[in-house]
């Protein structure tokens, strides 16, 4: 990863509030169990600072993740959106390739995987009920149609 001589790579998870936020443990253990050299905090952030944010980090060689209330403003902000982020209109991961602010939609892919533990049978079929209209609730509702 490419720092352009600034030290090691910064990541974080942008949101407003974020002091609750555990990414920084877990993903900063993830860093250290790969023997990568990165930092992950916290960052809260107003949503006309997100953009900025995003791409300080990711133009550093860094990237990260984004949480509440800022998933469909870090799409805006967006030079390449996967599928996922263009079915949504939220992204929670972003880096930089090529000088482009990248973005993802984990969250999707995240459901699918808990619910295929939690029902292995699958729910064709049956009647769900979702709560909530964020970032996570479209990419659950995605995950559900599909």
């Amino acid at each position: 990863m490419s720092t352009g001589g600034h030290g090691p790579p910064r990541f974080a998870v942008l949101g407003k509030p974020i002091g609750h936020s555990l990414s920084p443990v877990m993903q900063g253990a993830a860093l250290r169990a790969r023997g990568i050299d990165a930092t992950y905090g916290a960052m809260e952030v107003e949503s006309d600072q997100v953009e900025r944010t995003m791409r300080e980090l990711a133009g550093s060689g860094g990237g990260g993740n984004v949480t509440v209330p800022h998933k469909g403003v870090a799409a805006a902000a967006l030079d390449v959106r996967t599928p996922e982020v263009e079915r949504t209109g939220a992204c929670n991961t972003f880096w930089a390739e090529g000088g482009r602010l990248h973005g993802d939609n984990t969250d999707i892919a995240g459901f699918r995987a808990a619910l295929a533990r939690l029902l292995p049978s699958g729910i064709r079929g049956e009647r769900t009920l979702m709560l909530g209209a964020g970032g996570a609730a479209r990419a659950a509702l995605v995950a559900l149609v599909d």
